[in-house]
């Protein structure tokens, strides 16, 4: 009887002990998206966060995770800073003024950059790339906050539906972008993937396919992001940090709705 007890007991001990260690799974590599979700231009990253999600249906080797950029260039800094540390992060899509400025650029080191749309400072590092026109900079004039008086021409900012919201009369102001309005499929597929989803704005599908760019081109999380870089820049799609092919589109409000100029 003292034999079999303590087997019985040896056997309760084992069991817990064997079935912690029957599988161990690998992390999947990252990418990240940096953007401000908090704050006065939050609309930013939520707009580019369910058509990123879209992208990552299906996909199990890579993960996303989306970053606040604090809402300042030193946060956004901050952010980039752990970014680049942690090694599962491979590749990061930008969007947004704070996360876009020179300073956080040079912050990101190896890591590769894609930025969604144009926010008034060029790719200033060889990692970093821009889904934009390289003709648009020199087509805007200096960046101003959502709130200020708008210029008769502005960038990507003038689409959102803030800039809208601020200012009653905009009848005559024009965005130059390089982003295409999704069609109805596109908008049906993102508000379909969250009950929280709203459509996707001008540059939605551009993120989306920054994002399917850089989980095409990721073979493992132990790929180094040089290869993923070298990758990057054996598509190309870019030329000096610009999307070679980029469309260049005026739009223009006209009673308070956004419209591509004829």
């Amino acid at each position: 009887m003292g034999v079999n007890r303590w087997i019985c007991i040896g056997i309760l001990i084992l069991l817990p002990l064997t079935g912690c260690a029957v599988v161990k799974t690998e992390s999947p590599a990252r990418i990240a998206l940096l953007a401000p979700f908090e704050g006065r231009y939050r609309e930013i990253g939520y707009s580019a966060l369910y058509p990123a999600r879209l992208a990552f249906m299906d996909v199990t080797h890579v993960a996303l995770l989306a970053v606040d950029d604090g809402g300042s260039v030193q946060t956004a800094i901050d952010r980039a800073r752990a970014l680049t540390r942690d090694p599962l992060v491979k590749g990061v899509i930008v969007l947004g003024h704070n996360a876009t400025d020179p300073t956080v650029q040079a912050v990101f080191d190896d890591l590769p950059v894609l930025v969604v749309g144009y926010w008034h400072h060029p790719p200033q590092q060889a990692n970093v790339f821009m889904f934009t026109s390289a003709n648009i900079p020199s087509m805007l004039g200096e960046w101003r906050e959502i709130t200020e008086d708008p210029m008769p021409l502005g960038g990507d900012a003038y689409a959102l539906q803030s800039f809208a919201q601020l200012h009653p009369n905009l009848d005559g102001v024009q965005v130059v972008s390089s982003g295409t309005p999704p069609d109805t499929d596109f908008i049906a597929r993102v508000q379909a993937s969250d009950q929280f989803a709203a459509a996707p704005g001008l540059l939605g599908t551009t993120v989306y396919d920054a994002a399917s760019l850089l989980i095409d081109l990721i073979d493992n999380p132990a790929m180094p992001r040089t290869h993923v870089l070298q990758a990057i820049n054996a598509t190309g799609v870019f030329v000096d940090g610009y999307w070679q092919n980029a469309p260049v589109h005026i739009y223009e409000y006209i009673n308070g709705v956004l419209r591509e100029s004829n």
